[in-house]
């Protein structure tokens, strides 16, 4: 009887959970980003609720005044960060592209880097691909020779060949982009109005809430949400700086060595950028950019770039190992396979924000499991999580 009665209770634990799973999976899928704005605008109300709730007492000013012009001044600053960033990574990048293209059509530089590649491959593997580059290398020279036979300019020429399926695309991408303006300003309306209405009316809306939960679960709601909260933030704020210091240090870092003679590109401020949002990224970090950049930069002759770029890595790296367990305190704490496993499950299932949902879910549990709001492992008889106080003094016993 008792084998029978555990057997149930496993299977409607399972079904439990997977119910779980089915819901999680059709709310990314279907329902996040239609209700993007709503989600977003319940989020800044729950951070934005202590700083309102102080100015309005302190200062005896109405709630609702304070509230709208919180949000207004926090989405303001939100906006002119992100129109200044993207104001700078745009015009960088127009001017990396203007240098690929150059790059592209320079038939000296095409042969140098590739001759230098071949030579720092094993001799074997040099005698089997030595053919095939000549004859690319000829194919380039005479696209080259055609281009300026026509009266053309080779730069032109060769570029709107290389570049004709990212230029069309672009367009597409442009014209896509602009179909959706309506439907984006629209998005951002409801999310300022609701950001003000929620932050305003938060007491009211944290009732209802609760009101739809019987008493002896309310407790745990609010456990959950302070738990969330604080935990997230707190690993917000770590890594917001982590991205920041990284951010600093490859400023400093390529600066000096354009300073010293060592690099000579530009770039600098997308390098950082883009440097410092892989920073962050589980598994990756910097050295998925600069250990590569700075063998291709060795492998193609210039072995003081290449060895810079590696001491600027193990600089970053050292100073990331001091200064991160101390902001993020181990908060994470995920096995790197299950981190890794998490990213990849997200984006074949959700795109890019399944990347980085995916995983933000599962640390989510685990804090909810640590903190003994729920139990992943094992459910009490009565079918409810046993509480971490509960845990210590089944331990004890």
């Amino acid at each position: 009887m008792e084998t029978i009665e555990r057997r149930r209770g496993f299977i409607i634990n399972l079904m439990y959970y997977v119910s779980m799973l089915g819901l999680f999976y059709l709310f990314v899928k279907y329902a996040f980003w239609p209700l993007f704005p709503l989600i977003f605008a319940f989020f800044l109300a729950v951070v934005l609720q202590r700083p309102v709730d102080n100015i309005s007492n302190k200062y005896k000013i109405k709630k609702g005044i304070v509230s709208v012009l919180m949000v207004l001044l926090v989405l303001f600053l939100i906006g002119l960060f992100i129109a200044l960033l993207s104001n700078r990574v745009i015009k960088e990048f127009h001017d990396f592209i203007d240098y690929v293209s150059i790059r592209i059509n320079d038939i000296d530089w095409i042969e140098r880097t590739t001759r230098s590649f071949v030579a720092a491959t094993p001799e074997f593997v040099q005698k089997s691909i030595s053919v095939s580059v000549e004859e690319f290398l000829a194919e380039l020279r005479l696209m080259m020779q055609e281009g300026v036979s026509t009266g053309s300019s080779p730069s032109i020429h060769l570029g709107s060949l290389n570049l004709k399926s990212l230029v069309f695309p672009s367009i597409t991408g442009v014209w896509n982009t602009a179909k959706q303006i309506p439907s984006i300003l629209i998005a951002v309306i409801i999310t300022i109005i609701s950001s003000c209405f929620m932050t305003s009316d938060y007491e009211r809306i944290s009732r209802g809430i609760k009101g739809l939960f019987p008493e002896d679960k309310r407790f745990m709601l609010s456990r959950t949400k302070a738990v969330l909260f604080s935990s997230l933030g707190k690993l917000g704020k770590a890594y917001l700086i982590i991205m920041l210091v990284t951010f600093s240090e490859m400023i400093l870092g390529l600066s000096v060595m354009k300073i010293i003679g060592v690099y000579k590109g530009s770039y600098i401020f997308v390098i950082a950028v883009i440097t410092a949002l892989v920073d962050i990224l589980p598994i990756f970090g910097t050295g998925s950019i600069l250990i590569p950049w700075g063998i291709y930069s060795t492998i193609v002759g210039d072995a003081r770039l290449g060895v810079s770029l590696l001491i600027l890595y193990g600089a970053i790296t050292v100073i990331r190992q001091v200064v991160e367990p101390k902001l993020v305190a181990s908060q994470l704490d995920l096995p790197p396979v299950a981190t890794i496993s998490a990213m990849y499950v997200g984006l074949q299932l959700f795109g890019i924000i399944g990347m980085f949902l995916l995983p933000i879910t599962i640390f989510c549990l685990k804090i909810l499991s640590d903190e003994g709001v729920i139990n992943l492992s094992s459910l009490n008889k009565s079918g409810t999580p046993k509480t971490g106080k509960q845990e210590k003094e089944i331990q004890k016993i």
